[in-house]
């Protein structure tokens, strides 16, 4: 089985840059889409590696991607050995979100576990100034980085003129991404321009952003897709 989302897509993009080969990086997976049996499975397996190759004195660093959620917390556990080992880590993270699940959805232990990790690790990478800002405020670390994430832009051998015009929607289906504020506002997109559809991609809410379509009667101005690949991502952009 593999794995959807943000952080399975930038790592695919490295790989697909061949930075894992250029700068000898072996890459553990610790998720995957599937059966509990399975994820189960694969993080018993990345630990057990991880922890063998510490032993064997086969790491130098490590660098740990992070969202929220059952994310955080499952690369937490792989925080610890590398703070009980000493090894050097850094901490990349992706959630854009982290500020109001800190706040809102995490008690008082949780937040000082959040912090302790933040504080802890040699270094932290995130995904927007504004995040980083954040960081530094409840770290008081000053070497946070900002580095955003990378997009593959191919060339396209032919100018093609659109037959319709058509918005789309790349990434997780929910509210704070503004893909439900998207649907809302066909009916008046499509008062102006009534040959306009609405293509929605990726995971989340899916079931929901349906919902919401069929409610507001908009029939097949707007198609949730759900995950596509690479391929079918470079079609639709086109």
């Amino acid at each position: 089985a593999t794995a959807c989302g943000g952080i399975a897509s930038v790592v695919k993009l490295y790989a697909a840059d061949g930075l894992f080969e250029r700068r000898d990086i072996v890459y553990l997976p610790t998720h995957c889409s599937g059966r509990a049996g399975e994820k189960i499975a694969l993080f018993v397996s990345a630990m057990r590696r991880l922890i063998w190759m510490i032993l064997a004195r086969q790491v130098h660093l490590v660098h740990v991607h992070i969202a929220i959620n059952t994310s955080f917390w499952r690369k937490y556990s792989f925080l610890l050995v590398l703070f009980m080992f000493r090894v050097p880590s850094v901490l990349h993270v992706h959630a854009g979100r982290l500020p109001e699940y800190y706040q809102e959805q995490c008690g008082p232990a949780a937040r000082a576990l959040i912090r302790f990790a933040l504080a802890h690790v040699d270094r932290v990478i995130a995904v927007s100034a504004e995040l980083n800002r954040w960081i530094c405020q409840r770290t008081g670390k000053s070497n946070v980085v900002t580095i955003g994430n990378p997009a593959s832009i191919q060339p396209i051998p032919h100018p093609c003129l659109r037959g319709q015009p058509g918005l789309l929607f790349l990434g997780h289906v929910e509210q704070c991404k503004g893909a439900f504020d998207l649907i809302r506002a066909m009916p008046e997109i499509l008062s102006a321009c009534p040959d306009a559809t609405l293509r929605i991609c990726g995971d989340g809410h899916l079931d929901e952003a349906r919902a919401l379509a069929r409610s507001l009667g908009l029939g097949k101005r707007v198609q949730v897709l759900g995950w596509v690949d690479q391929r079918s991502r470079e079609r639709l952009l086109r």
